[in-house]
């Protein structure tokens, strides 16, 4: 089993942020045609990158040796989560083939889920100096599951 620094689990974290982008991307050109969808989606791609700022400070607090208990599989736990559950390439694939957009608002309601998962676990990897910018990428990765949301029962309507 490898092993995994607390570096790594950060670069897990921009990982997610840039596929989330792409996604989000992804789905602002799958329906440009509607101003609304198109500039809601455009919008949250932009909020993934900002997150990706975020994160890329948070090196300077990831010095930080979590406890011994947090072993190689605990980490291979994390990089799977990252690798397999969130932004998954055959997942943006799969997302594109959805042509229902509340059924494309669920999907990046449950990344939007799995990210602030992921990001709760990985504050015990960063010094506790540095767990109030994750929890404010925590709180905005729950705006954005709200978001979702309510764009998903407006189409609805």
């Amino acid at each position: 089993m490898p092993q995994y620094s607390a570096d790594e689990v950060l670069q897990f974290a921009i990982r997610i942020e840039q596929t989330g982008g792409d996604f989000y991307r992804r789905l602002a050109e799958r329906h440009r045609e509607n101003r609304r969808l198109y500039d809601f989606f455009t919008y949250l791609a932009k909020e993934e990158e900002q997150h990706e700022d975020v994160f890329a400070d948070l090196v300077r607090y990831m010095n930080y040796e979590p406890a011994e208990q947090y072993n190689a599989e605990y980490f291979a736990y994390l990089r799977t989560q990252a690798d397999n559950i969130i932004f998954a390439e055959e997942k943006l694939n799969d997302a594109g083939l959805i042509d229902n957009v509340s059924q494309a608002l669920e999907f990046a309601m449950r990344r939007e889920q799995d990210s602030i998962n992921y990001y709760a676990e990985m504050k015990n990897f960063v010094h506790p100096d540095g767990h109030a910018k994750l929890d404010a990428i925590i709180a905005e990765e729950r705006r954005h599951y709200q978001e979702l949301y309510a764009m998903r029962e407006q189409v609805k309507a």
